[in-house]
């Protein structure tokens, strides 16, 4: 009798443990090697131009950076140059378009540049000559109606004052329509020059944007070459790597024996 309450003790015993098998979860880890990165790349840091740098922010790896951050400004002598001429040719110019502006409008007062200064004196010089010559001609002629109503001269000594003062009225209205003609096609020309150069000054301000390497998303900095402020810069030169702090996943090497426990 004891010994079949044992039995049936000892095989109640065994079912219970076979029914809370699948209740029983023993934990079972195992190690391995492998790192946390961002599903996005790495963004390289480069340069479009040539420079010597003139202020780096960047000081060392993992540094962390801000997106819209100035990471670093490169300077050159030859964009400073181009600016000081561009600067320089539209004061020039703008003095030229206001002088040719006066001049096409008959005002030869107050001229800023000494080009159109001698023009409109040159202009105005060669004009008193005729109108000195027409004011002669006009009392020659004048004269020469009187005398030819009296049948003094004969008609065509008349009509030889009357040609040479039409020809200097014509030479004055020449003159004039010449010089006009001659300071409008000026006119347009400057304002060519200024659309070119303004559109000169647009890229260059576009160029500009070239020499301020801006960090473009946010991160970490990495493999960074050590460059320091008056170090010479080439283009497409990698300075470094920003590696993003989003979208992190873990990569690790599971030997092919511990494949089965991962879940």
């Amino acid at each position: 009798m004891p010994n079949n309450i044992i039995y049936k003790t000892v095989l109640t015993c065994v079912i219970a443990v076979f029914i809370a098998l699948p209740l029983i979860k023993i934990p079972i880890s195992v190690s391995a090697r492998g790192q946390v990165r961002s599903e996005l790349e790495n963004t390289a840091i480069t340069s479009l131009i040539s420079g010597r740098i003139k202020a780096i922010s960047l000081v060392k790896n993992n540094q962390i950076i801000t997106k819209g951050d100035t990471l670093l400004v490169i300077t050159t002598e030859v964009l400073e140059t181009q600016k000081e001429l561009l600067q320089s040719q539209s004061t020039d110019y703008q003095l030229q378009l206001a002088d040719l502006t006066q001049l096409v409008k008959n005002n030869f007062t107050n001229l800023k540049t000494g080009q159109y200064q001698k023009e409109a004196t040159s202009f105005e010089e060669k004009k008193a000559q005729i109108q000195a010559q027409l004011t002669l001609a006009e009392k020659e002629l004048e004269r020469a109606d009187e005398l030819y109503q009296k049948d003094i001269i004969s008609h065509a000594q008349y009509e030889k004052n009357f040609y040479v003062h039409q020809e200097l009225q014509r030479q004055l209205f020449s003159l004039r329509e010449q010089q006009l003609a001659t300071w409008q096609t000026q006119k347009r020309e400057i304002e060519r020059l200024v659309k070119n150069l303004y559109s000169d000054k647009e890229k260059l301000l576009q160029e500009e944007k070239n020499y301020f390497i801006v960090a473009p998303i946010s991160g970490r900095l990495v493999n960074f070459s050590g460059l320091q402020t008056g170090n010479f810069l080439q283009q497409g030169q990698q300075i470094g790597e920003i590696s993003p702090e989003e979208h992190l996943i873990t990569e690790c090497l599971v030997s092919p024996k511990d494949i089965g426990f991962i879940n």
